[in-house]
């Protein structure tokens, strides 16, 4: 059996009233949804618990999945209605005046100045647009095919294709300064 096959009938038994089931779920994906989950927060900690909201919505939701159907990337389309659902209720920054009435300075404390190509990368991954790190993310990171991230993104795959397109387009204008020089 393939992982898909496999994952597939696992979630045919856990709709059917396995709990051993879910577990095995979890355990072939868990990784995977937290490593999408962390890319688009950028923080372990709201990683995690959106990873367990994550599951606790897959629980909720079995009922509704379609035997037969890929898991994949119905858990991904859970876990970023999850993400979606959670930076709502964050909401956006409101900008402070100092006491001087001067605008703050808009550099994140928490997020120091890249110091190698991996925090460049990273940074550069933040700062891309919500649906081109959605897109770059889901391909290249969780691994599905733009057929499957148009799924979960709820659009179409050429539409996937060109935000990816336009996400390395910018990731290689961010990462410029770190490219080798042609000798």
């Amino acid at each position: 059996m393939t992982e898909e096959e496999s994952l597939e009938s696992l979630m045919s038994r856990y709709v059917a009233g396995d709990p051993e089931a879910f577990d095995e779920v979890y355990r072939l994906t868990s990784k995977r949804v937290f490593a999408f989950l962390m890319m688009m927060a950028g923080d372990r900690n709201r990683a995690e618990d959106l990873c367990q909201t994550t599951y606790l919505k897959l629980h909720r939701a079995r009922a509704g999945y379609l035997l037969g159907s890929p898991v994949i990337p119905w858990l991904m389309a859970i876990a970023r209605n999850v993400f979606l659902d959670d930076a709502r209720k964050r909401g956006r920054a409101k900008v402070k005046l100092t006491s001087s009435g001067d605008l703050p300075d808009m550099t994140d404390p928490r997020r120091p100045a890249p110091s190698g190509l991996g925090d460049a990368i990273d940074v550069a991954v933040s700062n891309l647009t919500e649906h081109q790190r959605e897109a770059f993310v889901l391909t290249n990171h969780s691994g599905l095919s733009p057929r499957d991230a148009a799924v979960v993104l709820g659009t179409t795959e050429t539409a996937v294709k060109l935000r990816v397109h336009r996400a390395y387009k910018a990731l290689r204008e961010a990462l410029a300064p770190y490219r080798k020089e042609d000798a």
